[in-house]
Protein backbone atom coordinates (compact mmCIF):
# COMPACT_ATOMS: atom_id res chain seq x y z
CA UNK A 1 0.00 0.00 0.00
CA UNK A 2 1.42 3.06 -0.67
CA UNK A 3 1.36 6.02 1.62
CA UNK A 4 1.86 9.77 0.64
CA UNK A 5 3.38 11.93 2.61
CA UNK A 6 2.40 15.14 2.72
CA UNK A 7 4.62 18.45 3.50
CA UNK A 8 4.40 22.37 3.98
CA UNK A 9 4.22 24.22 0.88
CA UNK A 10 7.29 25.88 -0.06
CA UNK A 11 6.25 29.07 0.83
CA UNK A 12 5.10 28.06 4.26
CA UNK A 13 8.51 26.56 4.69
CA UNK A 14 10.16 29.84 3.81
CA UNK A 15 7.76 31.79 6.49
CA UNK A 16 9.21 29.10 8.98
CA UNK A 17 12.89 29.98 8.01
CA UNK A 18 11.92 33.59 8.69
CA UNK A 19 10.78 32.64 11.56
CA UNK A 20 13.83 31.34 12.92
CA UNK A 21 15.69 34.25 11.02
CA UNK A 22 13.76 36.90 13.32
CA UNK A 23 14.10 34.71 16.59
CA UNK A 24 17.87 34.40 15.82
CA UNK A 25 18.23 38.13 15.49
CA UNK A 26 19.17 38.26 11.72
CA UNK A 27 16.82 40.24 10.82
CA UNK A 28 13.99 42.45 11.80
CA UNK A 29 10.60 41.84 10.32
CA UNK A 30 10.29 44.78 8.02
CA UNK A 31 13.41 44.55 6.67
CA UNK A 32 12.07 42.55 3.46
CA UNK A 33 14.33 43.30 1.42
CA UNK A 34 17.43 41.76 3.31
CA UNK A 35 14.79 38.57 4.37
CA UNK A 36 13.95 37.98 1.01
CA UNK A 37 17.50 37.76 -0.33
CA UNK A 38 18.65 35.63 2.48
CA UNK A 39 16.18 33.26 1.59
CA UNK A 40 17.05 33.16 -2.38
CA UNK A 41 20.42 32.41 -0.28
CA UNK A 42 18.88 29.34 0.96
CA UNK A 43 17.29 28.07 -2.42
CA UNK A 44 13.70 29.08 -1.93
CA UNK A 45 12.09 30.19 -5.81
CA UNK A 46 10.37 33.66 -6.34
CA UNK A 47 7.16 32.64 -6.28
CA UNK A 48 7.48 31.13 -2.71
CA UNK A 49 9.79 34.13 -0.98
CA UNK A 50 6.83 36.19 -2.51
CA UNK A 51 3.82 34.46 -0.96
CA UNK A 52 5.86 34.33 2.49
CA UNK A 53 6.48 38.08 2.48
CA UNK A 54 2.91 38.69 1.74
CA UNK A 55 2.19 36.31 4.48
CA UNK A 56 4.54 38.59 6.69
CA UNK A 57 2.97 41.79 5.86
CA UNK A 58 -0.21 40.57 6.81
CA UNK A 59 0.78 39.31 10.38
CA UNK A 60 2.51 42.60 10.93
CA UNK A 61 -0.69 44.70 9.93
CA UNK A 62 -2.05 42.55 12.97
CA UNK A 63 -0.45 43.79 15.34
CA UNK A 64 1.63 41.29 16.80
CA UNK A 65 4.05 39.85 13.78
CA UNK A 66 6.20 38.45 16.58
CA UNK A 67 3.77 36.31 18.01
CA UNK A 68 2.68 35.17 14.89
CA UNK A 69 6.43 33.75 13.78
CA UNK A 70 6.82 32.40 17.20
CA UNK A 71 4.13 30.31 16.58
CA UNK A 72 6.09 28.85 13.39
CA UNK A 73 8.80 28.21 15.44
CA UNK A 74 9.71 24.25 16.34
CA UNK A 75 8.35 23.69 19.89
CA UNK A 76 11.01 22.06 22.07
CA UNK A 77 11.09 18.12 21.86
CA UNK A 78 12.03 17.60 25.33
CA UNK A 79 8.81 18.17 27.72
CA UNK A 80 9.67 19.16 30.76
CA UNK A 81 7.72 17.75 33.76
CA UNK A 82 7.15 19.82 36.78
CA UNK A 83 7.08 17.78 40.37
CA UNK A 84 4.86 19.29 42.26
CA UNK A 85 7.09 19.92 45.12
CA UNK A 86 8.99 22.08 42.79
CA UNK A 87 6.05 24.35 42.39
CA UNK A 88 5.39 24.84 45.93
CA UNK A 89 6.03 28.30 46.73
CA UNK A 90 5.21 29.62 42.68
CA UNK A 91 2.06 31.28 41.65
CA UNK A 92 0.34 29.28 38.85
CA UNK A 93 0.28 32.52 36.51
CA UNK A 94 4.44 32.83 37.22
CA UNK A 95 4.98 29.23 36.41
CA UNK A 96 2.56 28.54 33.32
CA UNK A 97 4.09 31.77 31.78
CA UNK A 98 7.87 30.54 32.18
CA UNK A 99 7.09 26.86 30.88
CA UNK A 100 5.44 28.69 27.85
CA UNK A 101 8.90 30.89 27.24
CA UNK A 102 10.46 27.26 27.63
CA UNK A 103 8.20 25.71 25.63
CA UNK A 104 8.49 27.68 22.43
CA UNK A 105 12.42 28.59 23.06
CA UNK A 106 12.20 32.07 24.25
CA UNK A 107 14.28 30.98 27.00
CA UNK A 108 16.58 28.25 27.40
CA UNK A 109 16.07 24.73 29.39
CA UNK A 110 18.93 25.46 31.11
CA UNK A 111 18.00 28.97 32.12
CA UNK A 112 14.26 27.66 33.05
CA UNK A 113 15.82 25.05 35.74
CA UNK A 114 17.79 27.85 37.28
CA UNK A 115 14.56 30.35 37.28
CA UNK A 116 12.53 27.53 38.98
CA UNK A 117 14.98 26.97 41.51
CA UNK A 118 15.53 30.91 42.12
CA UNK A 119 11.51 31.45 42.05
CA UNK A 120 10.87 28.55 44.61
CA UNK A 121 13.35 31.03 47.25
CA UNK A 122 10.93 33.97 46.18
CA UNK A 123 7.63 32.63 47.31
CA UNK A 124 5.64 34.21 44.37
CA UNK A 125 1.92 32.63 45.87
CA UNK A 126 0.90 35.86 46.86
CA UNK A 127 2.18 37.91 43.72
CA UNK A 128 -0.61 40.00 41.57
CA UNK A 129 -0.59 40.24 38.02
CA UNK A 130 1.62 43.21 37.22
CA UNK A 131 4.41 41.62 39.61
CA UNK A 132 4.31 38.48 37.74
CA UNK A 133 4.37 40.62 34.25
CA UNK A 134 7.29 42.48 35.39
CA UNK A 135 9.44 39.32 36.25
CA UNK A 136 8.55 37.30 32.78
CA UNK A 137 9.23 40.85 30.90
CA UNK A 138 12.29 40.83 32.94
CA UNK A 139 13.88 37.13 32.20
CA UNK A 140 12.27 37.69 28.50
CA UNK A 141 14.37 40.62 28.26
CA UNK A 142 17.34 39.04 29.65
CA UNK A 143 17.02 35.99 26.99
CA UNK A 144 19.71 35.22 24.50
CA UNK A 145 17.38 34.29 21.65
CA UNK A 146 13.93 37.39 21.33
CA UNK A 147 15.32 39.90 23.60
CA UNK A 148 13.27 42.63 22.10
CA UNK A 149 10.64 40.11 20.50
CA UNK A 150 8.19 39.55 23.20
CA UNK A 151 6.18 40.79 26.29
CA UNK A 152 4.32 39.16 28.39
CA UNK A 153 1.28 39.62 26.68
CA UNK A 154 2.48 37.89 23.49
CA UNK A 155 3.24 34.84 25.51
CA UNK A 156 -0.04 34.66 27.08
CA UNK A 157 -2.32 35.44 23.94
CA UNK A 158 -0.76 32.55 22.89
CA UNK A 159 -3.35 30.14 22.47
CA UNK A 160 -3.10 26.91 24.81
CA UNK A 161 -2.89 24.62 21.82
CA UNK A 162 0.04 26.41 20.34
CA UNK A 163 2.10 26.32 23.71
CA UNK A 164 1.30 22.26 23.89
CA UNK A 165 2.46 21.37 20.30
Amino acid sequence: MNQQVTCAPDWWQAVCSIADMVSNGWFMPDQTTEISAALVQKGFVTEAISKAIDWLETASMSGDVFGALAITSQASVNERMVHPLETAGIHPDLLNSILACRRKGIIHPDTFEQLIENIRGLDSRDWNDSEIESFVNEVIATSDTFAKMFTFKTVNNLKKSDLLN
